[in-house]
């Protein structure tokens, strides 16, 4: 997706969010500047190799026997999509229940105040992974390259908006999609909410694998990890950017996932 499209969405979004916001934080400003640091990491410094593997992944997908691309737009790009989200929220599933993973992805989860930008706050190990499981899981049915680029478009700025300082949520027909509501329950400082609700673009995923929990009346002044002293906290940006899984082998016990 394109980083000037992406950065402009989020700055019309944050505007919103400092004339209403769900809930004023005093980390707003300081962890906006650190998610745009991210953003600008990984844009200028690693977006190249990121794609020289993922075009990897793709030349290996030639290899394919599920050839979709010859299927009418109407039943192609519905399953593309929905086979993209899937694979992102098979892993974003995996990434808490995998304490090798969690400590790839725990950087998203110290965000103490939930913005537009906050979709930003990935190490980059995450974001690698995310560009080759997502992109193999299409890739190997051969969809068109631009139904790939569509699909990624709606889900990155689907998921800007999920974590968008909105005090929105969908009326009940249409609660199949995530909205603001939803996903900011996944960020709550919770044991157990924290273990739901990991669905990308769409709920049913949770509710038919058993992850869905989304109590009524939800308050979000406490966002963030539910250890406040992880010494993920205790690092700068930088570090926190290339956060390694051997650092934190002696913290496991205060992981969410064995709480």
């Amino acid at each position: 997706m394109d980083l000037r499209l992406l950065i402009t969405i989020s700055i019309i979004a944050t505007v919103f969010e400092i004339i209403r916001p769900r809930v004023r934080s005093r980390f707003f400003l300081k962890e906006t500047i650190e998610n745009y640091f991210y953003l600008f990491i990984y844009a200028f410094i690693f977006v190249n190799i990121n794609s020289f593997i993922v075009s990897k992944v793709n030349i290996f997908s030639e290899s394919s026997y599920f050839n979709l691309s010859a299927l009418p737009i109407y039943i192609q790009f519905p399953i593309c999509f929905i086979l993209y989200d899937f694979a992102r929220y098979t892993l974003h599933t995996l990434m808490h229940k995998s304490s090798f993973l969690w400590n790839f992805h725990k950087l998203h989860h110290t965000t103490q105040s939930l913005t537009a930008s906050s979709g930003f706050r990935n190490s980059y190990y995450e974001d690698l992974a995310l560009s080759i499981f997502s992109i193999f899981v299409v890739a190997v049915f051969e969809f068109k390259e631009s139904y790939i680029l569509y699909s990624e478009i709606i889900l990155t700025t689907h998921g800007l908006f999920c974590h968008c300082n909105f005090n929105i949520r969908f009326p009940k027909y249409l609660r199949w999609i995530a909205d603001p509501y939803f996903h900011a329950s996944h960020h709550i400082a919770d044991s157990k909410l924290i273990r739901s609700n990991y669905g990308v673009t769409f709920t049913f995923y949770d509710k038919i694998f058993g992850s869905y929990h989304l109590p009524e009346d939800l308050h979000f002044n406490d966002l963030g990890l539910p250890d406040k002293n992880d010494p993920i906290y205790k690092k700068n940006t930088l570090f926190r950017y290339f956060y390694l899984p051997l650092y934190n082998r002696d913290n496991k016990k205060k992981d969410h996932f064995n709480q």
